[in-house]
């Protein structure tokens, strides 16, 4: 009776141990397949991404505000180039378009958690720290110009001609560094932005300033305080070779980023980011 006693004993403990066994498989394969689409573990592939991203219905934008790429208007409504150029490419994905603003220390941070998809934008394009990430082709070139008065235009035919110019650029901007670096003029000020700097232009207490040409073009052409300024673009006046706006995805983002790639291609056939930019004043800045 005993040893009938005992072999039902470990009987059972031989199925209470299967059965953990099992459970514990069960629940480790589980949570494999749900931690490789949605907690975002190093296996989340390409493909798990899209997916993930079409079944949500929605894509994430990060983006530093800068007119006249991505800012507010008068009303509270987001508006800018990039807003719209996203909106357009993400709706032909079927996604819905959610804007959240980052800065520029934390964005990589932001995107690699997933707090957001990709980020939009120039702002650090032109540093090459985008390596282990998935860029778009560029599609808008920001470069650094010297703007100066319509009627003093002639005055300035080479880059050593503002040497006795009274030059003005945004502190701590490329253009800034790029007066200092090169040695550009013996009277340099900084103003407190590029919009401060043009308008120093405009009211005659500087001669010239270096601005991003997004910026310089957008307000010359949309704003009239600044109709009065002119961009010296001729090839002896040329300060850099600037940089695009891109699109920045997640290394797991590469399926993402080609089909925004292919839909970025069919609208600038189109002649719609041409139309964009126009609407901006920026087409002078349209990738040739």
């Amino acid at each position: 009776m005993k040893k009938r006693f005992l072999s039902i004993i470990s009987a059972a403990a031989l199925v209470f141990v299967f059965a953990a066994l099992y459970a514990c498989n069960g629940s480790e394969n589980g949570k494999s397949s749900t931690d490789k689409t949605e907690a975002g573990t190093t296996e989340w592939s390409a493909q798990d991404e899209w997916r993930h991203i079409s079944k949500k219905g929605a894509l994430t934008v990060g983006y530093i505000p800068s007119e006249p790429m991505i800012y507010s208007d008068e009303k509270g409504a987001l508006v800018g180039f990039d807003a719209e150029v996203a909106r357009i490419v993400f709706s032909r994905l079927n996604l819905n378009t959610v804007f959240m603003a980052v800065d520029e220390k934390s964005a990589q941070k932001m995107l690699n958690s997933k707090e957001i998809d990709c980020i939009l934008g120039g702002f650090a394009a032109g540093k090459n720290n985008f390596r282990g990430f998935v860029v778009t082709e560029g599609y808008i070139n920001n470069r650094q110009v010297v703007v100066v008065g319509k009627d003093d235009a002639k005055k300035y035919s080479a880059v050593s001609s503002l040497k006795k110019a009274r030059l003005t650029a945004a502190a701590g901007s490329d253009g800034e560094r790029l007066a200092s670096e090169k040695k550009l003029s013996e009277s340099y000020n900084a103003a407190d932005s590029q919009k401060a700097a043009l308008l120093r232009v405009v009211e005659g207490r500087a001669d010239a300033a270096l601005v991003g040409s997004v910026t310089a073009y957008h307000l010359i052409n949309t704003d009239k305080a600044f109709s009065g300024l002119a961009v010296l673009e001729s090839k002896e006046m040329t300060l850099d070779e600037g940089f695009f706006n891109i699109c920045v995805f997640r290394k797991s983002g590469s399926v993402t980023a080609e089909k925004v790639d292919g839909i970025l291609e069919k609208l600038r056939s189109e002649g719609a980011i041409l139309d964009i930019a126009e609407k901006y004043g920026i087409a002078n800045c349209i990738k040739k």
